[in-house]
C-alpha cells in the first residue's frame, strides 16, 4: 500500500462522518509515524514525531506504508496526524481503548487499519447501570468538556466481518 492509497482508504471510510473526516491534502501535509515499520515516512527535517506542524514539505502520495495493523490517528486542535504501527491485533486493539488512544479527548479521530483495509470499530464501557455504554467521540464535548472522564472497563468490537 502507498501512502496515497491510504489516504484514499481514509478518506473514503469517514466521508460520511458528521463529526470529523479525514482530508487528502491534510494527510499529505501532516503525516508522522510511531513505530518501526515506516520511519521512512518521517520528516526529514524533523526526524521521528517532533510534534504538530506541517511537514517540510508534503508526501508525494507514493511512498510505501507498512504494517498489517495500523492506526490513523488525528488530533484536530493541533492538528497532527500520526500512522502508528503494531506488532499484533491486541496491540493494537490494546491502543483503541487506552487513554492515550480514541478515548483521548485530544484524539478528534482514528481510523483502524487491518491486513490493508479501514475496520470500523466501537467501544462499550460500563455505565453507571447494568447496560454497556457505547462510546461516542461528540459526547465527550457536550454539553462541556469534562477532562476527568472516565470510561470504565473499555472493549472494542469490530464492524462487520469477524475474520480479521
Amino acid at each position: 500500500m502507498t501512502t496515497g492509497e491510504l489516504a484514499d482508504m481514509v478518506v473514503e471510510a469517514t466521508k460520511d462522518d458528521p463529526d470529523s473526516r479525514f482530508y487528502w491534502r491534510n494527510f499529505l501535509e501532516l503525516l508522522e509515524v510511531r513505530g518501526s515499520r515506516n520511519e521512512h515516512l518521517s520528516d526529514p527535517r524533523y526526524g521521528p514525531l517532533h510534534g504538530f506542524r506541517k511537514r517540510k514539505s508534503p508526501l508525494k502520495g507514493s511512498e510505501p506504508v507498512y504494517g498489517s495493523y495500523l492506526t490513523l490517528d488525528y488530533i484536530g486542535h493541533d492538528p497532527a496526524m500520526v500512522l502508528v504501527d503494531f506488532d499484533d491485533l491486541p496491540s493494537l486493539e490494546e491502543h483503541i481503548c487506552s487513554g492515550a488512544g480514541y478515548l483521548n479527548h485530544f484524539t478528534t479521530l482514528m481510523v483502524a487499519i487491518v491486513h490493508g483495509r479501514v475496520r470500523p470499530f466501537r467501544i462499550f464501557y460500563d455505565g453507571d447501570g447494568s447496560q454497556p455504554v457505547l462510546f461516542r467521540k461528540k459526547d465527550q464535548y457536550r454539553p462541556k468538556i469534562d477532562f476527568g472522564a472516565k470510561y470504565p472497563n473499555p472493549r472494542l468490537e469490530w464492524d462487520g466481518p469477524a475474520n480479521i
